[in-house]
């Protein structure tokens, strides 16, 4: 699992690490990567004392993008190579707002460069969208509480970008939402483990633990 970190530590891991068929490998969260990769970028020549605004003003941006773009490449090409392999892939992401270049259309979706987006959404099989609702519940003493529910977002919807890579017949059966998700859950829901899965939504919304249930699945799946 790697957990946000450098660009250099993703690669180390994902081309020297030796993985097999049937293993699986996290990035949490992609943004966390995406956002240190930027930053390695952008900071690298700033020179000692020099002021952080001046520095922000002069940065040679085509460099930088440049750089930016191949990291880009060289991830999409790990990844690959390892879900080719049949590693299986689960990334998780904040969640931004997503603009459709040739409508102007503002969609929800993960937090990412829009080309990032696309070779990412291009090659996942599923995406889907974890939030928290909130309602109140009636203690035995009258008094009114607030109690979390995570629900993770599975089939497509208006203003949300979803993703769920089933044949018409089945995806019929499968809900729109999944109250306090768990990757086992999702799965005997599914009817299939997905091989490329993409999880985003707001900070805090329990991303991290949702993904992290997967090595549960064994131990769960036996007490059902």
């Amino acid at each position: 699992m790697i957990d946000g970190g450098t660009f250099k530590a993703f690669n180390d891991n994902a081309t020297k690490t030796k993985f097999n068929a049937g293993d699986t490998f996290i990035v949490d969260t992609l943004s966390e990567l995406s956002a240190n990769l930027i930053r390695e970028y952008r900071f690298r020549n700033m020179k000692e004392g020099e002021s952080f605004e001046r520095y922000y003003n002069t940065w040679d941006t085509t460099n930088s993008q440049s750089a930016y773009a191949m990291a880009e490449q060289i991830f999409m090409q790990s990844i690959k190579m390892l879900h080719h392999k049949g590693v299986k892939i689960i990334l998780t992401m904040h969640e931004g707002t997503q603009i459709n270049e040739k409508t102007g259309e503002k969609t929800t979706g993960p937090e990412l460069s829009p080309k990032f987006f696309n070779r990412i959404s291009g090659s996942c099989n599923t995406m889907f969208r974890l939030k928290i609702e909130y309602a109140q519940k009636i203690q035995e003493n009258g008094k009114a509480i607030s109690v979390e529910k995570r629900i993770l977002m599975i089939r497509p919807v208006e203003d949300f970008i979803l993703k769920c890579h089933a044949p018409p017949e089945e995806l019929e059966k499968i809900p729109f939402e999944l109250a306090n998700p768990t990757m086992p859950k999702l799965v005997a829901k599914l009817g299939f483990d997905p091989s490329f899965m993409v999880v985003y939504g707001p900070p805090g919304s329990g991303k991290s633990t949702f993904v992290l249930s997967h090595f549960a699945k064994t131990k769960e799946s036996k007490n059902v």
